[in-house]
């Protein structure tokens, strides 16, 4: 036979790199414009979370002031980032709470500065309250005087952290305990579901509210305590999964061959099992609040 002809196969074979989940996932996933739009704009709230002080802030991005040059909004954005802030710290006076920048100006004196696209604060009392939208006002003020787009771009980085957070305590428990029911099954299976069964029959908005009523008011615990009583749907979901897949063919060829028991169940039953929660996660995410979701 020609090396040629004897080579294509070859080639072929080595040239031929097969498709992963996840890489197909997005191929599929890319399809589709309305899920496409919505990524889009998960990422465009990403963006306006993070870069928040440096779209809206009452100090300025740059600025000269009594004769050195400082940098307080870039500052603010740099320490936005987790863990950021023991390191980086802001320069005296502006992170002093009684210092004013726009009363203490002085351009006579050479001082000058380069404001943000929203040059106000999310506290800053700028003007009368209730104002209509205006150039000065994108989206007019609230009933104490405050900018509203202000208020609404600082406040998108507080939803982002509530939902996401919260998000990833609910997903973690709920795959944790439904992957243990669905391949401990038998006791462990029995006491979890009867876990699920007692909460969800607690109406979650309340029983937040009554464990808030004990802790500080501090909006971690709100994302601590919203994540430990949003899971039941993942585990639920999780579980089913792992009772069908324990009944498949790869499973039970993977049993009769001795495999280990943490190769089976990572490698070959959670792995296949995360299918609910691309689903699942998102709802969290967007609805962090029971009475919002409607469940």
């Amino acid at each position: 036979m020609d090396s040629s002809i004897r080579g294509c196969p070859l080639t072929a074979e080595r040239t031929f790199k097969s498709r992963g989940f996840w890489s197909d996932a997005w191929r599929r996933f890319r399809g589709y414009k309305l899920g496409m739009a919505g990524l889009a704009t998960v990422v465009l709230l990403l963006f306006v979370a993070l870069f928040a002080p440096a779209l809206a802030n009452d100090q300025p991005l740059g600025c000269r002031y009594e004769g050195r040059l400082f940098f307080p909004a870039v500052v603010d954005t740099l320490r936005n980032i987790p863990l950021s802030d023991k390191i980086i710290r802001k320069a005296r006076p502006f992170r002093l709470a009684s210092f004013d920048f726009k009363a203490e100006f002085r351009p006579e004196r050479g001082d000058w500065a380069l404001w943000t696209p929203i040059p106000y604060g999310p506290r800053e009392l700028v003007t009368e309250p209730l104002l209509s939208p205006s150039t000065g006002h994108w989206l007019g003020t609230d009933q104490s005087g405050r900018d509203v787009l202000s208020r609404m771009i600082h406040g998108t980085g507080v939803s982002m952290r509530v939902g996401f957070i919260s998000a990833g305590f609910a997903v973690s428990i709920g795959l944790l305990l439904g992957s243990i029911a669905g391949y401990a099954g038998k006791w462990a299976d029995m006491l979890i579901s009867r876990l699920i069964e007692i909460v969800q029959s607690i109406p979650p908005f309340f029983l937040i509210l009554a464990v808030l009523a004990w802790l500080p008011p501090r909006i971690e615990y709100v994302m601590i305590v919203i994540g430990l009583t949003r899971w039941v749907a993942t585990a639920r979901y999780v579980r089913g999964q792992f009772l069908r897949l324990l009944e498949t063919d790869y499973a039970s060829a993977a049993k009769s061959i001795s495999l280990s028991t943490p190769r089976l169940y990572v490698r070959h039953l959670l792995s296949n099992a995360l299918a609910p929660v691309p689903v699942s996660a998102p709802i969290l995410i967007c609805h962090p609040f029971p009475i919002a979701a409607g469940l």
